[in-house]
């Protein structure tokens, strides 16, 4: 038996392997774009709060 068999007996078929397969990527690259952004917002705000303290820019 191989294992295009126990997919199809399992009730998986190849085809829906495949849309979970490009599901989960698409959804980890859209995790990764946002937590870029939330990080990337973050440390600029960061950087904000760190020149006001020093006085370089006034509040």
């Amino acid at each position: 038996m191989t294992w295009s068999y126990w997919l199809a007996a399992g009730g998986v078929s190849l085809p829906a392997l495949l849309l979970l397969f490009y599901a989960v990527r698409h959804a980890r690259s859209i995790v990764e774009t946002c937590l870029r952004a939330y990080l990337e917002s973050r440390v600029a705000r960061e950087q904000r709060a760190t020149m006001v303290a020093d006085g370089a820019v006034p509040a």
